[in-house]
C-alpha cells in the first residue's frame, strides 16, 4: 500500500468508527446532565449544584472510550502488522504461528496490550472529561442565576444538543487516533523485523501546521517526531496520537502512521535480536522431562 492509499484508507476508517461511535460517546455525557437536570426540576437551583459533584467521573464514558481505544486499537494493529509483512514480502514467522496454533493469538495479545497501554492514561482522561462537563453545567447554573432564567429555561440551556453533539465529536476523534496510534505502536513493537514510520497528515484547510511540517517525515521506529505546540515548545512524539503529548497536538487531530519493515544498506531486512513475542511460560508450552 502505496502513502496515498495508505491516508486514503486511514480516513475512511476513521470516519467508519466515527459514526460508529460518536452517539455513545454523546449518550455517555448526556447521562453527566441528565441527573442534573432531574434534581433542578424536582429540588431546585441548590440541588443541582450538589448533583453536579455526585459522581467524582463517570463510569459511561470509561466504558466508551475504553471499548473506542480496543476496537480502533485493534483494527490498527491488524493493519499495520500487515503492512510491515507486506514491506518485507514475507509470511507469519513461526513465533505467530505458534501463537495461533496455541489458541492465544495476537488478536487477543493485542487486546490485553491495548488495555494495559491506557491503564493509567485512560483515567486521566476520563476524569479530564467529566471535569470540563461539570464546568460547563456550573456555568450555565450560574448564568441563569445571574440573569433571572427560570428552572425550565436552565433546564433547557442545560441540555443543548447542538453543545453535547460538538464535544461529543472532539472527544470522539480525539481517542480514536490514540487509539489507532497505540493499535499501530503496539503491533510494529511485535514485528519481527526492525521497522520505521512515516508520519501522514490529513493535509487540509483544517490540518495544523506543526503536523504539516512533521508530513512525509520518515525516522526508526524507536525514535521520536518533534512537533511543535502552538504556544511554544516542542512535543516528542511517538507518532500522531501519542497520548504523552500536549492536548494542543491531540485534540481533534486526522494524521496517521505508517509502519514498514527496516531495511539495511544492501536492502536487506533487519531483524530484531529479540523475537519472541510470548515466553513458553506464558505459552503453555510443554517442556520435556
Amino acid at each position: 500500500m502505496n502513502r496515498s492509499e495508505h491516508k486514503e484508507s486511514t480516513e475512511k476508517q476513521y470516519k467508519r468508527f466515527e459514526k460508529l461511535y460518536l452517539r455513545k460517546v454523546y449518550h455517555a455525557l448526556r447521562s453527566q446532565v441528565t441527573p442534573v437536570v432531574n434534581a433542578l426540576h424536582d429540588r431546585g437551583y441548590n440541588a443541582a449544584i450538589k448533583a453536579i459533584y455526585s459522581d467524582v467521573i463517570n463510569d459511561k464514558v470509561i466504558g466508551v472510550v475504553s471499548d473506542l481505544h480496543q476496537e480502533t486499537g485493534l483494527f490498527f494493529a491488524r493493519k499495520a502488522y500487515r503492512s510491515v509483512r507486506a514491506s518485507a514480502k514475507e509470511g507469519k514467522h513461526w513465533i505467530n504461528e505458534l501463537l495461533f496454533k496455541q489458541g492465544i493469538g495476537l488478536n487477543e495479545k493485542w487486546v490485553q496490550d491495548i488495555i494495559n497501554y491506557f491503564s493509567r492514561e485512560l483515567f486521566s482522561t476520563v476524569s479530564g472529561i467529566t471535569e470540563v462537563t461539570r464546568n460547563q453545567i456550573l456555568a450555565v447554573l450560574q448564568q441563569g442565576l445571574e440573569e433571572g432564567w427560570s428552572i425550565d429555561q436552565m433546564a433547557t440551556a442545560l441540555q443543548n444538543e447542538e453543545l453535547l453533539l460538538w464535544r461529543a465529536r472532539l472527544i470522539t476523534r480525539t481517542e480514536l487516533v490514540k487509539g489507532a496510534f497505540a493499535g499501530t505502536k503496539i503491533a510494529s513493537e511485535d514485528s519481527e523485523w526492525e521497522t520505521e514510520k512515516e508520519w501522514i497528515a490529513a493535509n487540509d484547510h483544517r490540518t495544523r501546521h506543526s503536523h504539516r511540517m512533521v508530513d512525509t517525515v520518515t525516522i526508526d521506529s524507536d525514535d521520536k517526531f518533534k512537533v511543535q505546540r502552538p504556544k511554544g515548545g516542542i512535543d516528542l512524539m511517538d507518532g500522531p496520537g501519542d497520548p504523552s503529548a500536549d492536548i494542543a497536538n491531540l485534540a481533534n487531530c486526522r494524521c496517521s502512521l505508517a509502519v514498514v519493515a527496516k531495511r539495511d544498506a544492501q536492502g536487506r531486512l533487519i531483524p530484531k535480536r529479540n523475537i519472541i513475542l510470548i515466553s513458553p511460560a506464558r505459552l503453555r508450552i510443554p517442556t520435556e522431562t
